[in-house]
């Protein structure tokens, strides 16, 4: 099923949106929203979930603890849209907060988008590793982090990045 290039830029245009305004208000169900109810979300250091419901139950969490309540914005580095497939791949930034010394400190993830109609379908692969940022500053990433933590050990890009067999335009934003 194919879709055009311009509604796929802007179904991202409005999944970026959700993302910007989640961060804003902390009402991180604007993001989930921009999921079908069917939805499937596989996150590589949280695991999977089936479904809005459970998406939104999952980020509402996530995001409201550490390292998440310290993240700043979402902004894509770069996008690829695949209008045959109905894809968007994204590099996504995760920038933190200032930890008080004027340092900088982010962590990117690359994000698979299923376009599903006037919502997003979503698998998700990538990396952001909390343990990879730099703990400078009190308490800006537990020293905990790195032991033990769910992705360790496992590779850059996972699963869904490998199906990809044809090539696709690329975009830089």
């Amino acid at each position: 099923m194919g879709w055009s290039h311009s509604e796929l830029e802007d179904a991202f245009a409005l999944y970026q949106q959700a993302s910007a305004d989640a961060r804003r208000t902390g009402d991180w169900s604007l993001f989930s929203d921009r999921f079908t109810e069917d939805a499937r979300y596989y996150e590589h250091a949280y695991g999977r979930f089936e479904g809005r419901d459970a998406i939104r139950e999952w980020v509402i969490r996530t995001m409201g603890a550490f390292p998440g309540n310290r993240m700043t914005a979402f902004p894509a580095n770069w996008s690829v849209v695949d209008a045959d497939r109905g894809w968007v791949i994204a590099e996504i930034d995760n920038p933190m907060e200032d930890p008080g010394d004027g340092s900088h400190h982010a962590a990117a993830n690359i994000t698979i988008l299923h376009y599903g109609g006037r919502r997003v379908v979503v698998l998700r692969g990538g990396r952001l590793q909390p343990d990879e940022l730099p703990a400078h500053g009190p308490g800006l990433v537990p020293r905990r982090a790195g032991r033990g933590h769910p992705s360790r050990g496992r590779p850059h890009l996972v699963g869904p990045i490998r199906a990809l067999s044809r090539p696709i335009r690329a975009r830089r934003r």
